[in-house]
C-alpha cells in the first residue's frame, strides 16, 4: 500500500473530507500481513494525518464480504461472519472507524458496497469484477461459469458508488460538522441476479450469443452463494438511491468500453 506519512502535512491542510477507497480486495489471498498493512494500517495513519492537518469528515469504502454466508438480504445490524482474509481486514477497520470516531470526535461514514463494477477495471486483472471479466470473456469468446451459473449476486455501478460517497459526505456535515456520526451503510441496487442472468444481459447489449462452459469452483468454503443487501437505511437516512439498475449500468459500462481503444475487438 501507499505510505501516507510520505504526504507532506501541508499538503493535507484545508481538506474538508477524505474520501478512502482503495484497497487489496483479492477474496482469495491468504496474506494476512498484507491484507492489514493495505486495507488498515495505510488508511488508519491517513486518517489520523488528516485529522491532525484539521480534517473532520471521513468516507471509507467497506464490503458487504463481511456477511459471509448469512440469509439475504443483509442488514446493516447483523453480526458479521467473514470468510476471508478480505473481510477480515475490511471488518477490523470498521471497529478502527468507529473507535477514531468516538475518540476523535468526528464524522466516519463506511459504505459497504456490494459488488462494484463498470469500466476501466482491466488493471485489476483477476480482481476486476465479474461483470467486467465476462464482458471480456464474450469479447474473446470463451465464456466460464463455476458449476451451474446460479449463484445470484446484488450489484452496484461504479457511478452509483461515487454519487454514495458525495452523499455521505454530505450527511457529515449536516446540521453540525462538529457532531459525531460514524454510521455503516450498505450501497447496492438491491438488484439480485444471476451469472447467467448477466451472460444474457450481456449478450444483449452486445448482441452476441454466448456458449457458456461450466467449470467446478475451487473456492467453495469462502465463496457467496447468494449476496444481497437492504439499502433502507441509504435511501432513508443519506437519501441516496441507486440510479442506474442492472441493464442499465451494463448498456453504459459497454458503451464506454467500446469507445476506448483499450477494449475494442
Amino acid at each position: 500500500g501507499y505510505d501516507f506519512s510520505k504526504i507532506p502535512p501541508h499538503k493535507l491542510r484545508g481538506v474538508s473530507a477524505v474520501f478512502h477507497q482503495a484497497a487489496n480486495n483479492d477474496t482469495q489471498s491468504s496474506d494476512r500481513e498484507n491484507m492489514n498493512e493495505v486495507n488498515y494500517d495505510k488508511p488508519a495513519d491517513l486518517f489520523n494525518q488528516a485529522y491532525d492537518a484539521g480534517c473532520r469528515n471521513f468516507i471509507y469504502a467497506s464490503t458487504a464480504a463481511i456477511y459471509g454466508k448469512q440469509n439475504i438480504p443483509w442488514y446493516e445490524d447483523a453480526l458479521p461472519e467473514p470468510l476471508t482474509q478480505y473481510a477480515i481486514s475490511k471488518l477490523h477497520f470498521e471497529d478502527f472507524a468507529d473507535e477514531f470516531s468516538c475518540r476523535k470526535k468526528c464524522s466516519v461514514i463506511g459504505l459497504r458496497y456490494c459488488n462494484v463494477y463498470g469500466p476501466g477495471e482491466d488493471h485489476k486483472g483477476k480482481r476486476a469484477s465479474m461483470i467486467f471479466q465476462l464482458a471480456k470473456q464474450i469479447m474473446e469468446y470463451r465464456v466460464k461459469l463455476f458449476d451451474t451459473g446460479e449463484q445470484k449476486r446484488d450489484w452496484v455501478y461504479v457511478q452509483d458508488v461515487v454519487n454514495a460517497n458525495l452523499y455521505a459526505a454530505r450527511y457529515g456535515f449536516k446540521d453540525d460538522p462538529r457532531k459525531i456520526r460514524n454510521n455503516v451503510f450498505n450501497i447496492s441496487s438491491s438488484e439480485i441476479i444471476s451469472y447467467n442472468e448477466i451472460v444474457k444481459i450481456l449478450d444483449s447489449v452486445l448482441g452476441t450469443d454466448s456458449d457458456i462452459s461450466y467449470i467446478p469452483n475451487p473456492y467453495k468454503n469462502t465463496y457467496q452463494e447468494r449476496a444481497g443487501s437492504n439499502i433502507d437505511m441509504a435511501r432513508s437516512v443519506l437519501r441516496w438511491k441507486p440510479r442506474y439498475g442492472i441493464r442499465k449500468g451494463i448498456t453504459s459500462m459497454i458503451q464506454q468500453m467500446f469507445n476506448s481503444p483499450l477494449y475494442r475487438p
